[in-house]
């Protein structure tokens, strides 16, 4: 198996704070939305009336500040806050709801490619085990952070961002270091993590019927176009397996099969209007760009055009 340093990029932006210990709940987002497109000259997450606007406490204000910013659906400019491109579509025109189950697809993978949600990040991108405990989660990101040449947080401050973590995903019974007890997270329903019987957790690798092949395309679009950039190239071609086992691919972020990302890879030459096409050869399955039509921003922005 490939040592965890050479999977590693060379900077990592490592954070296990910011939600004041609330994971997301159901409105959040939307909250953020229409408070930040309503105020176009004021910080509503600072205002004096932030309190009363949302109506919630101070401590939830930054709760919901947070994972706005951290799935991107806000996006932080130096006067403030902007919508992103994605958030503006699904509330101005697609789901503005969120009741969707692809827009919460969306979410997470928003949250899961994104290092500065460390403990998400790690669950979704770096973890080698199907199922885990939390003082074994515990101990790999402070072994991350060091790796890292990054402080390790005090173990509370640990324990906490661990319990949000994993609150996000699935019901845990509720813990006294997290903000409510009855948790009630939007991102539940991909049940994407589930609790077993001996208080461990496991990644549910079943079949994601309710994440869309576009959204799944978005993902392995953006994935191929970074590893590009990382390596200072412009390849036409990818092997499917690594859509299953690299960092930040698509098939470890939304816990595919390998059976059920090939199936998916092997829709995208008609899905794309044969932009993509593949071949294989001796079992191993390429992913190709047809040079003389192939789109990569089109291709990324049809999940938006198929909530």
């Amino acid at each position: 198996m490939m040592s965890l340093n050479s999977q590693l990029p060379k900077q990592y932006s490592i954070s296990f704070s910011g939600h004041d210990s609330f994971p997301l709940r159901h409105g959040w987002l939307e909250k953020a939305f229409y408070a930040v497109t309503s105020q176009f000259d004021v910080n509503p997450f600072t205002a004096q009336d932030s309190v009363v606007k949302f109506g919630v406490g101070k401590n939830m204000v930054n709760g919901i500040k947070h994972w706005a910013t951290a799935s991107n659906f806000l996006v932080k400019e130096d006067e403030g806050y902007v919508p992103s491109e994605y958030a503006t579509k699904l509330m101005t025109d697609l789901d503005p709801y969120l009741e969707n189950a692809n827009s919460l697809w969306k979410i997470h993978y928003e949250l899961a490619k994104t290092s500065g949600n460390t403990t998400i990040y790690w669950i979704f991108s770096l973890l080698n085990v199907q199922s885990f405990s939390k003082d074994y989660l515990e101990l790999k990101l402070q072994e991350f952070c060091v790796e890292q040449g990054k402080s390790v947080p005090a173990k509370k401050s640990l324990r906490t961002d661990v319990n949000v973590a994993l609150a996000l995903y699935c019901r845990t019974g509720g813990s006294r270091d997290i903000g409510e007890d009855d948790i009630s997270s939007p991102l539940h329903e991909l049940k994407l993590l589930s609790v077993n019987t001996d208080g461990s957790y496991s990644i549910n690798t079943s079949a994601k019927k309710s994440l869309s092949d576009e959204l799944f395309m978005h993902a392995l679009i953006e994935f191929w176009e970074e590893d590009n950039l990382s390596a200072g190239t412009n390849s036409t071609s990818i092997r499917a397996d690594r859509l299953i086992y690299e960092e930040k691919a698509p098939g470890r972020i939304f816990a595919l099969s390998e059976f059920e990302l090939l199936e998916r890879v092997g829709r995208m030459p008609a899905l794309s209007n044969g932009m993509i096409t593949i071949s294989e050869t001796a079992g191993v399955v390429q992913i190709f760009k047809n040079q003389e039509t192939y789109d990569g921003k089109f291709l990324k922005n049809k999940w938006m055009d198929n909530e």
